[in-house]
């Protein structure tokens, strides 16, 4: 008896020791929306990358004018000849060495190039722009990701909650229905009913769990984590009633979609080309001066090494001017023109496929909402229902068939209600992604 007690006594120090070991590993850490999405950008590859392609832009920029500088090179050449010279018409015959050193400075510098500085400082400018418009949009896409996938882990966890209720319904029914069996109010047959009606609200209940964890990966894989990790959503499922009217939102698009705004930097690059183009008919002037040292020294056999040295400065200005080159200026300009023409028939083309897909998500916004007013009226109904139905079955007035019948109206109106609060929210989170909103919750 000793034994027994004692054996039963470390059996439970060592659940106790299980259940806190397990529950220090698996802890759930907390998590809002706007944690995951802080979390999010902090992880994701994409925006790191970006983030160092906009310094590169930047850097080109704050140094556009170093480049118009003046090159300056300094040199330093050493000589060294062995002479045999035989000819009759040379000053110096026969056999001498030469050694020498020449060093000096050599300036060049462009000082006009028909205003390609100017034009290059202004193309770096929409070049960084641009790489800025870039992060944005790929910060956007991210945000939205988030956001459908932490609002897709607050519909599965709801839809586990009502299947987890059927479940209970049904087992309430299996064991109400072994107890008439005992009392002989029932038949063996209806309790085997009931019985594989908990069964198969358990195995639902079983695919709910695990399109949950399911819908949970994907939110760890939206944050860019590396390992799977379990949370607890803080907020809750939600949705306001917005009155989103097209002629406000569109104006709103138009000034701050990032898509548009990305465009419209394109075809300003585009017009920044024919301008580049256009300089080259402009000509060159530049100028180039420096100065050099020489010392030399001349060695003839029997001779004393004689020694000289010469200075030289010099300074050159020169003007270059592209009379004919077969047409080429005049081609680059004319295809720098057209470039800038598809760019802007872009612009158009992206404000109308804009404005259609603005047009469709507020018409299917509106259509969730009646979609989920009408369910949560079916769902009211319906609750009602099943307490009627319960004192129904007891009286002898239904069947399991009915029960079963209402059981299912129930889950399916539950169902249609969180597929269209998860639509609703998918379309108000594109909406704002299409009028330029989403980064407010990058704060």
């Amino acid at each position: 008896m000793h034994f027994i007690c004692k054996n039963i006594v470390t059996k439970f120090a060592i659940i106790i020791l299980f259940t806190s070991i397990t529950g220090t590993l698996f802890a759930q850490d907390e998590l809002s929306i706007t944690r995951a999405i802080q979390i999010g950008l902090q992880h994701n590859f994409g925006i790191q990358i970006q983030k160092l392609e906009e310094e590169i832009a930047l850097d080109q920029l704050n140094n556009v004018y170093k480049s118009r500088l003046p090159r300056v090179d300094l040199f330093a050449r050493q000589l060294g000849n062995i002479n045999n010279n035989n000819s009759p018409t040379s000053f110096v015959q026969g056999f001498y060495r030469d050694r020498g050193l020449n060093v000096g400075a050599d300036v060049n510098w462009v000082i006009f190039e028909g205003f390609k500085a100017k034009l290059e400082k202004s193309r770096l400018e929409k070049l960084h722009q641009q790489s800025q418009g870039n992060s944005l949009l790929l910060v956007e896409n991210t945000i939205q990701a988030i956001m459908l996938s932490y609002y897709n882990v607050l519909v599965q966890t709801e839809a586990v909650k009502v299947q987890s209720e059927a479940m209970g319904r049904s087992k309430e029914r299996y064991l109400d229905a072994k107890f008439q069996l005992k009392h002989g109010k029932t038949s063996q047959y209806d309790v085997l009913r009931f019985e594989n009606t908990m069964l198969i609200d358990s195995t639902n209940s079983i695919l709910k769990e695990k399109e949950l964890d399911l819908a949970m990966q994907a939110l760890n894989m939206a944050m860019g984590n590396k390992h799977y990790k379990q949370y607890i959503l803080t907020d809750e499922i939600s949705y306001q009633k917005t009155a989103y009217h097209f002629d406000k939102l569109q104006q709103k698009m138009t000034a701050l979609n990032r898509e548009l705004l990305n465009q419209f930097l394109n075809l300003t690059l585009r017009r920044n080309e024919v301008g580049l183009q256009r300089a080259s008919r402009y000509p060159e002037v530049s100028v180039n001066g420096g100065a050099t040292q020489n010392f030399n020294a001349t060695k003839f056999p029997e001779i004393p090494r004689i020694r000289g040295r010469n200075f030289n400065f010099y300074l050159n200005f020169s003007v270059s001017y592209n009379l004919f080159d077969g047409g080429q200026v005049s081609r680059a300009i004319q295809e720098a023109r057209i470039q800038e023409e598809i760019e802007s028939l872009k612009i158009e083309e992206i404000k109308q496929e804009l404005s259609n897909e603005l047009q469709n998500v507020i018409t299917n916004y509106d259509t969730q909402l009646q979609i989920i007013k009408i369910n949560e009226k079916v769902i009211q109904n319906l609750d009602k229902n099943i307490v009627l139905e319960k004192n129904r079955y007891k009286t002898g007035f239904s069947s399991l068939l009915d029960y079963r019948s209402l059981q299912q109206e129930y889950l399916n109106a539950q169902q249609t209600r969180l597929e269209a609060i998860y639509e609703l929210l998918v379309n108000e989170t594109e909406i704002l992604k299409l009028t330029g909103s989403l980064t407010k919750y990058q704060q």
